[in-house]
C-alpha cells in the first residue's frame, strides 16, 4: 500500500487537555491566522 495512504489510515491523535482557560489574545491570534489562511488560499 502507498506509504502516504497507509499513514492516513493508521493515524492516531492523542490529546491531553488542561483545565486552564485559553487567553483571549491567544484565541484571537489563532482565529485571525485561520481567516488569513483562507484568504491566501483563494489568491494562491
Amino acid at each position: 500500500m502507498n506509504e502516504t495512504i497507509n499513514a492516513l489510515l493508521n493515524r492516531r491523535s492523542i490529546r491531553k487537555f488542561r483545565h486552564e482557560q485559553v487567553k483571549d489574545e491567544e484565541l484571537n491570534a489563532v482565529l485571525e491566522a485561520g481567516k488569513r489562511k483562507d484568504l491566501l488560499r483563494l489568491w494562491g
